[in-house]
């Protein structure tokens, strides 16, 4: 039968110097997070907010966080570990605010008169074919006088935004704007004066 008999020197290793030297060891303490927090605007001079709209946090294409805004249009997502993100919206409110003044800016940069840039550009192409022309001039004035009620586009455009949370979190404001309304003149329900 063997002993159960610890030398005294491991006792000493034992029971004194494993604990000293396991303080050392670095301790696991939880990973840093931050906030992801901001407004919807229309982008109008008014910088209308858009409230009710989905804010979707994506990170290597899933969805990890949905926030709804407020009736001032904020959003927010806390928890959000150092990385980068993707902010995209979406929103079911009633679209507005094409007519025949945004149908004659079609025309005129369709002709080359007064060239549109930017998300009025991307707006101005509500027949969703990667072209501006008297298509879409043409389906803004249908839209507006009620022969058709949507544009082979969809409703709503909003940039999407890419985020870098590193030691800090981030205010990021994001805009958008209804297809057709390249003139930005849409003031969206309920909405306020924005930042």
């Amino acid at each position: 039968m063997k002993s159960c008999f610890i030398p005294l020197h491991h006792f000493f290793l034992l029971t004194f110097l494993l604990p000293s030297a396991l303080c050392l060891l670095p301790s696991s303490s939880p990973a840093q997070t931050y906030s992801v927090s901001g407004t919807v605007n229309y982008a109008n001079v008014h910088h209308s907010t858009i409230d009710s709209t989905s804010v979707y946090l994506i990170q290597n294409d899933s969805i990890l966080a949905i926030d709804t805004t407020d009736d001032y249009g904020n959003y927010s997502f806390g928890n959000v570990s150092p990385g980068i993100y993707l902010l995209q919206v979406t929103s079911n409110q009633m679209a507005q605010g094409w007519g025949s003044t945004d149908a004659l800016a079609i025309l005129k940069h369709f002709v080359g008169l007064s060239l549109l840039t930017g998300m009025n550009l991307i707006v101005a192409d509500n027949s969703a074919d990667g072209f501006v022309n008297s298509i879409d001039a043409l389906h803004n004035a249908r839209r507006f006088v009620g022969q058709i009620n949507s544009f082979p586009s969809g409703d709503w455009y909003f940039e999407t935004v890419t985020v870098e949370i590193t030691n800090s979190s981030v205010i990021q404001h994001i805009r958008g704007l209804c297809f057709g309304d390249v003139n930005g003149s849409f003031v969206p329900l309920n909405s306020h004066p924005g930042k």
